[in-house]
């Protein structure tokens, strides 16, 4: 939990689940989500895991579809956690074949990797904390880790990402003639998306809805407070319980496929820099402002030429790694402790 706790302070992985497990209920963050063998994976390793997912959930999702989702993405999470354990134990398991009678210290492939994890500590160091080594030391003693807690964890990923290298991504190539078929017998996939520039302000109500009608009038009023001039992007980062208030309410360029119905309509007709009339969503309300359009369109084979390599790509890095995951677990015991936390 130690190693997680500090990954979302120091911006190593994704993390940030406070909605989803409240952070003053340890006990059920420090239980057992499941084993690999007899080393545990804790319910709280997971949550921070998927945790940006989680939090972005509540934005597009609600009742059960909600419980469903936020489910689909422990499992997913738990997933990835326990073929990470396999993919160490391989490479503990390789290293002891290889080197029987040695001890880390007579390791070579062990001195490579520690200085590997070496030269990422400064590069990390020297990004994050401006070359600061005792700023980066009081980090980690605010997060209650040592420095050697924390090497480890870069140690773990290393490995992990060495080995995903050496069996899958090194493995695959996708021919020309293959990408030039994909593109012709689907030019419906390779259109370029509806995207607008849009900025939002989101007021939500409380789950039970009991709060519906002053919400809507709390935004009524924010609406009336923009048409008489006032600045969108100061109002957006004072009232604003979007997911972009901290930017004024700015979302960029979005495609117009990805927002909920409710919000691609007016995003696709409201005339430039307007405001909305008053969207309401599943208990939530929001105020759009467009600032600009791109429409779509078919797009040229060089234009799309990566983009299906890398799909065709994906294919192929998904089969060869779910293959490669289901022989090294093969003899391994598996056991789900906590299939739903929430």
């Amino acid at each position: 939990m130690k190693a997680m706790k500090l990954c979302r302070v120091l911006a190593i992985v994704m993390a940030g689940a406070g909605a989803a497990l409240a952070a003053s209920d340890t006990a059920r963050l420090n239980g057992v989500a499941a084993f690999v063998n007899d080393r545990p994976i804790t319910i709280g390793q997971v949550i921070d895991v998927i945790g940006p997912d989680l939090a972005r959930l509540r934005q597009t999702a609600r009742g059960t579809d909600l419980g469903a989702r936020r489910l689909a993405l422990y499992g997913e999470g738990l997933t990835n956690l326990i073929e990470r354990q396999l993919i160490l134990k391989v490479y503990a398991d390789e290293r002891l074949k290889n080197n029987p009678s040695a001890s880390e210290n007579d390791d070579p492939a062990t001195h490579a990797l520690d200085r590997n994890v070496e030269r990422r500590v400064d590069l990390f160091i020297g990004d994050r904390f401006k070359g600061d080594r005792q700023g980066f030391i009081d980090a980690l003693r605010n997060e209650r880790m040592s420095m050697e807690e924390w090497r480890q964890h870069m140690r773990e990923r290393i490995i992990v990402s060495m080995m995903r290298s050496r069996e899958v991504d090194t493995r695959t190539i996708v021919p020309e003639r293959d990408i030039r078929a994909a593109y012709e017998a689907h030019p419906e996939l390779y259109r370029r998306p509806e995207t607008a520039r849009i900025h939002m302000i989101a007021l939500s109500s409380a789950p039970d809805g009991k709060d519906l009608s002053a919400v809507r009038a709390r935004i009524e009023a924010v609406r009336a407070k923009l048409a008489a001039g006032a600045d969108f992007a100061a109002v957006a980062r004072e009232v604003s319980t979007g997911a972009q208030a901290a930017q004024g309410g700015d979302w960029g360029q979005v495609k117009l496929e990805d927002l909920r119905r409710e919000l691609a309509e007016p995003a696709r007709t409201l005339p430039l820099n307007a405001i909305s009339p008053v969207i309401e969503a599943d208990g939530d309300f929001y105020l759009l402002r467009v600032e600009a359009r791109q429409p779509g369109g078919p797009r040229s084979f060089a234009e799309v030429h990566g983009e299906i390599s890398r799909r065709l790509q994906g294919g192929i890095v998904d089969k060869l790694y779910a293959d490669w995951i289901k022989r090294i677990k093969k003899d391994v015991h598996i056991e789900i402790v906590t299939a739903d936390p929430f």
